[in-house]
């Protein structure tokens, strides 16, 4: 179950890094390409359009999104600090237990 819940956790914080990459790309440097192809009068697939849909809303509400992205990165690694320290073998010793539930 510990193991299961690092796990978990150290997914949320690599979710949340690959999130924040992908929106702060999309926010500033995809622009730039867009401004390129059309520069060149090219074009776009309907996979660039899509792209570039969500390179506009990126810009537009980024505002929002990236703190909220932020927030769940800090809280992904404070789950993943709370989980590992759960894991250590400190914590599975008994000397934090009242003298009734510890072991002779």
């Amino acid at each position: 179950m510990k193991k299961k819940e690092m796990t978990l956790a150290t997914l949320l914080a690599l979710v949340m890094i690959l999130a924040l990459t992908g929106s702060g790309y999309l926010a500033f440097v995809f622009p730039r390409t867009l401004d390129l192809w059309r520069d060149e009068n090219r074009s776009l697939s309907v996979f660039q359009r899509l792209v570039a849909g969500a390179s506009h809303f990126c810009q537009a509400y980024g505002f929002l999104i990236l703190p909220a992205l932020c927030l769940g990165f800090l809280g992904s690694l404070a789950w993943l600090a709370i989980a590992s320290r759960r894991n250590t073998p400190a914590s599975n010793t008994s000397e934090g237990m009242p003298r009734s539930a510890r072991q002779p």
